[in-house]
């Protein structure tokens, strides 16, 4: 009896034999093995540096938008003279 695993990258089914999934072509790490917690690791930085950027990019923009606002008031204000 074959017995089957899931794949860490896109989740499809594969055998659990397999050293790389027929679908997506990545790497298969037994879980629990050094090879798959330092993949995870690496896995959860990338996903943590790109919630940053993304925040960051959102910070900005919420900036750029409060800039405005003031540039409009500071306008009011001097044609209110």
């Amino acid at each position: 009896m074959v017995k089957n695993s899931i794949c860490n990258e896109c989740g499809r089914t594969i055998e659990s034999e397999f050293v790389y999934c027929p679908w997506c072509g990545e790497e298969q790490f037994p879980t629990g093995s050094r090879e798959y917690i330092q993949a995870a690791r690496e896995e959860d930085n990338i996903r943590r540096s790109r919630m940053r950027e993304e925040q960051i990019l959102s910070v900005e923009k919420r900036l750029e938008k409060l800039e405005k606002e003031l540039n409009v008031l500071v306008l009011c204000a001097e044609l209110a003279k």
